[in-house]
C-alpha cells in the first residue's frame, strides 16, 4: 500500500517524493513551482500537515531532509486497508488545493 501511495504522489505534479520509499514510509512534499520559493514550499507543507492533522482523519509527521521540510506518511497498521490510503490521499489533495488556491 505504501507503493500505491507513492504512485499517487508521483502522479500529482504539485508533489515530489523526496527520498526512495522505505518499506511502509513515504517521504514527500509540495514542491516549489512558479514563483514559489523553497521557503514558501516549506511553509505550504507545514500548513498542509497542520490542517490535515486537525481533521483527525489522517496523520502526517515531518522531518527535514537537506534543509527541506518533508512530510512523512506511514502505511503499516495491520488494520489499514487500501480504502484508508486512498481516502488519506484524497484528503491530502483536497487540503492542498485549499491552501494553494
Amino acid at each position: 500500500m505504501a507503493k500505491m501511495f507513492e504512485d499517487f504522489v508521483r502522479a500529482d505534479n504539485r508533489f515530489e517524493v523526496v527520498v526512495p520509499r522505505n518499506f511502509a514510509l513515504v517521504c514527500f512534499r509540495i514542491k516549489p513551482s512558479g514563483a514559489m520559493t523553497e521557503e514558501d514550499a516549506d511553509e505550504a507543507n507545514r500548513v498542509l500537515m497542520e490542517n490535515l492533522n486537525k481533521t483527525g482523519k489522517a496523520y502526517l509527521a515531518h522531518t527535514v531532509v537537506g534543509d527541506k521540510f518533508v512530510l512523512r506518511f506511514a502505511v503499516g497498521s495491520s488494520l489499514q486497508e487500501e480504502r484508508h490510503v486512498t481516502s488519506a490521499w484524497d484528503l491530502i489533495k483536497k487540503t492542498t488545493s485549499g491552501i494553494m488556491d
